[in-house]
């Protein structure tokens, strides 16, 4: 369980760090499973568990559609997407 909870720390670190350096909307991320592109639009809060967790709130980069999850499961499911092959 500690491996979890390292991986869940690790998750908002980087959340944190992208959120300080005001670029969070800037970086594109891909879906494992669609493939498609996506960029954060905001971050909040979401109850997990009864447990208040970091939340991200995201959308298609050629849409308008907004989602959300939390912090750990998107970033388990989107990898950031490499910009120098763009």
């Amino acid at each position: 369980m500690e491996k979890n909870s390292k991986k869940h720390l690790d998750y908002n670190k980087y959340l944190d760090e992208i959120i300080k350096a005001d670029i969070y909307e800037e970086i594109e991320y891909i879906h494992y499973a669609n493939n498609e592109h996506y960029i954060i639009v905001d971050v909040a809060r979401i109850q997990e568990h009864d447990k208040w967790v970091n939340a991200i709130i995201y959308k298609p980069v050629n849409g308008s559609d907004k989602f959300v999850r939390t912090a750990e499961e998107f970033f388990k499911k989107f990898k950031q997407v490499d910009q120098n092959l763009n």
